[in-house]
Formats: C-alpha cells, sequence, structure tokens
C-alpha cells in the first residue's frame, strides 16, 4: 500500500498523490530516509573503492555526479552519517599511507661527525640499510654506518613512551593518599590538642610547636580531603574512559588493515624497526583524525598493545 512521505498516512492501491499535502506517495516510508553528501571525490575508481569500503562497514551509500564540481558526491543515510563521516577518515587514512616512500619527508637522519661542542658537521639522510653505500664517500666505513644506523633506529623504536595511568588506578591512588594523609593529619591533631590541654606533658605549654603541629595537622587533612574529592571524581571518569577504551580498541581492531596496507605491508624487506614506526604512526595518526586528540601516553598505549598482540613473534 502506497503512503505519504510527509503526512505518513496510507493510502488503498490507485492513487499517487497525497490529497492533503500533495506529494508524491511512496510504496514504503523506510524509502524515505532523508540522504546528506557525506564528501566529493573526484577520481571515479576511488568513488567505487570508498563505496565498497563503506558497504564493508555495513553503510549503504550511493554516488552523485555534480558538473559544476567536477566530482561524485557521495550520499549515505542521515542516520549513519556521524559513523560514515568517522569511515571516511579511517579510508583517507589507509589512502595516504600507499604513498610511496620516496615521495615522504619524514627520513631517519644519522649523525656522522660532531664536533668539540657536539654540534653535527656532516649528516645525510637515509630510509635503509641500501642506501649505506651513497655514504661511504663521506669517508666513514660501512660496518661503522650500520652500526650507526641499527642503533639510532632501535632507540627510536623502542623508546618507551610515557607510562599511562587510568582514571581507575588514577581513582585508587587518590583514596590511597586520601587515607594517609587524613589518618597522618587527624593523629597529628589529637597528639596536639591532648598536648594543649595538659592531658599529655611532652610539649606542654611549648605553644610555638604546638602551633606548628596542629597547621601541619589540618593541611594534612586538607590534603586528604582533596584527594578523596579527586578520587570521586578519577572515578566518575573512569566509566567514560573505559567506554572509550573499549571504542578505540574495537575500531583499532576493525581497522587494521592501516598497519599492513601498501608500503606497511613489509615486502619490501623494510626492518621490522621501521615498520613498527611506520605502523603505529600511521595509525595514531588515523585516530587523531577520526577521534580528536587524545592524551598521547593513552593513545601510545592502546596502540602498542595492538602492535604486540598481532604483530610479535
Amino acid at each position: 500500500m502506497p503512503w505519504c512521505p510527509n503526512c505518513k498516512t496510507e493510502y488503498r492501491e490507485g492513487i499517487t498523490v497525497c490529497a492533503d499535502c500533495k506529494a508524491k506517495l511512496v510504496a514504503a516510508l523506510d524509502e524515505t530516509k532523508e540522504k546528506v553528501e557525506l564528501c566529493y571525490i573526484q577520481n571515479e575508481a576511488a568513488v567505487a573503492k570508498f563505496m565498497d569500503y563503506l558497504k564493508f562497514q555495513g553503510i549503504e551509500s550511493e554516488s552523485k555526479f555534480i558538473p559544476e564540481d567536477k566530482a561524485y558526491a557521495i550520499l549515505v543515510d542521515e542516520d549513519n552519517a556521524k559513523k560514515a563521516t568517522v569511515e571516511y577518515k579511517a579510508f583517507l587514512s589507509v589512502e595516504s599511507s600507499n604513498i610511496a616512500p620516496k615521495e615522504r619527508d619524514d627520513k631517519l637522519k644519522v649523525e656522522l661527525d660532531t664536533d668539540e661542542n657536539g654540534e653535527i658537521r656532516n649528516s645525510i639522510q637515509i630510509n635503509s640499510l641500501e642506501d649505506l653505500e651513497k655514504l661511504k664517500a663521506a669517508g666513514v666505513s660501512e660496518e661503522e654506518l650500520k652500526q650507526q644506523f641499527a642503533t639510532f633506529v632501535k632507540q627510536q623504536a623502542y623508546k618507551p613512551a610515557g607510562v599511562y595511568e587510568s582514571q581507575a588506578e588514577k581513582a585508587n591512588e587518590y583514596k590511597s593518599t586520601g587515607y594517609t594523609f587524613t589518618i597522618v593529619g587527624v593523629a597529628m591533631l589529637v597528639f596536639t590538642l591532648l598536648n594543649l590541654f595538659g592531658v599529655m606533658e611532652l610539649l606542654y605549654q611549648n605553644y610555638m610547636t604546638l602551633g606548628v603541629l596542629g597547621a601541619l595537622s589540618i593541611a594534612s587533612i586538607g590534603v586528604g580531603i582533596g584527594s578523596f574529592k579527586r578520587s570521586k571524581k578519577a572515578s566518575s571518569n573512569s566509566a567514560d574512559e573505559e567506554k572509550l577504551t573499549k571504542e578505540l580498541n574495537e575500531w583499532i581492531e576493525s581497522h587494521a588493515s592501516i598497519m599492513t596496507e601498501g608500503r606497511l605491508s613489509g615486502e619490501d624487506g623494510t626492518s621490522e624497526e621501521i615498520l613498527y614506526l611506520d605502523r603505529t604512526a600511521a595509525m595514531k595518526t588515523a585516530i587523531e583524525r577520526c577521534f580528536g586528540k587524545l592524551d598521547e601516553d593513552y593513545v601510545d598505549s592502546l596502540v602498542d598493545d595492538f602492535y604486540n598482540k598481532y604483530f610479535a613473534e
């Protein structure tokens, strides 16, 4: 039975126009989902590739050529617009990782010689061990250069990131600090009051010392109360962090191809150290594009855990 897309009124077969608003009837209301423009792509092959990518992610799409823009508009249902936007950014990350090495500008730099002040007097950029042949003219032996290169790459690849402390861990730490300072502060205050009123005579009438102890005890209790407040806030944030962590881990799992597409496949003989640097950098860039700027140590922790799980031997 036909339906009016505006009035949501059902009509009998044979009627094609709504009697109230004059809108053209449709066979079913689910045909009236509003389409929104997601992006514009000029290359027709890229359009097909992107639409296949969206379909793989469970998002139906369609394309429409816009003559004045000389590009194809990619349309998706309004309900899927947010998810499709994230997937579009991920698609761009995968495509950008296919840039040939000679087009990249993040080449490694090896120090060949320094002066008495430690300043580099001569340095050459290299991408791989094959480039070492070009360095012989610098007067450095091939064996020495290989050693320098291997040491440099190892240091860069396995330089420990800042240890990320989760919100749940922070909450427990703040709580522990709160108990410690509060108990110490209360004990000091009780000791001060007992001496002040003569119940204890260790510091009786030593008002200066008792004043200092009283101030310290109040400050300690204040630190304890502040730590409990921070613990409560961290506990509140931990639920959101756990939700984000789960979402990010699932997203990284479903977009693992970012780490293996094109030059990141390792098929060209690139060393594991270089692959580690490039793969993790590509994934971090993709995460930032899709989720915005996050704590670097937090992202490093998630990406490293994933890399160790799927690429470590």
